[in-house]
């Protein structure tokens, strides 16, 4: 996001823009032998029992299970300090 308005001078070691990066990555292994095809997922902040949605983008074979990536967008997630990730198969 632009910090300087259109057309403005910027100074020597003036900060001109902030990066927003609105995803969080969440990776774990579970034990399943194949992925579902449409699943469901939720991250927790076991300390404050915050919940939020989150996507699986990826679900890939790792010795007896499954290596799984998924996004979540809530800005505490940064800062948590106990997360746990909750998949299942949605019906």
């Amino acid at each position: 996001m632009p910090k300087l308005a259109d057309g403005s001078q910027a100074k020597a070691d003036d900060s001109l823009a902030d990066i927003v990066y609105p995803e969080g990555f969440i990776q774990s292994t579970v034990e399943l032998a194949t992925p579902y095809a449409n699943w469901t997922c939720e991250v927790v902040d076991k300390a404050t029992g915050r919940q939020a949605p989150c996507k699986v983008v990826s679900a890939t074979p790792k010795g007896a299970g499954l290596a799984v990536t998924a996004t979540t967008e809530p800005l505490w997630f940064d800062a948590c300090a106990s997360p746990e990730l909750h998949l299942g198969e949605a019906r």
